[in-house]
């Protein structure tokens, strides 16, 4: 069995959060939610909204907020690497 290496393991991190990212925000636009709107749920800058969705780039306190004003729950799980 091959091992990945530390940078394969952070491509795979990154993916995930890029499609947990994606997925989000297509919720917000299901919900036909404006930046604005959710910004306001978030108690946050419009510009970090946009951040986020951007470039996925979050606390994960402010992750959770963003996933209560879409209506998601995010779950996040922990898995041996191999």
């Amino acid at each position: 069995m091959e091992t990945r290496t530390g940078q394969q393991l952070a491509d795979a991190n990154l993916a995930s959060q890029n499609l947990m990212v994606d997925q989000l925000t297509a919720l917000r636009h299901e919900h036909g939610l404006t930046l604005e709107e959710v910004s306001r749920r978030c108690s946050a800058e419009v510009g970090e909204v946009l951040a986020f969705e951007r470039h996925g780039k979050a606390t994960a306190s402010f992750l959770r907020l963003y996933a209560a004003a879409v209506g998601a729950v995010v779950q996040f799980s922990v898995s041996r690497a191999g």
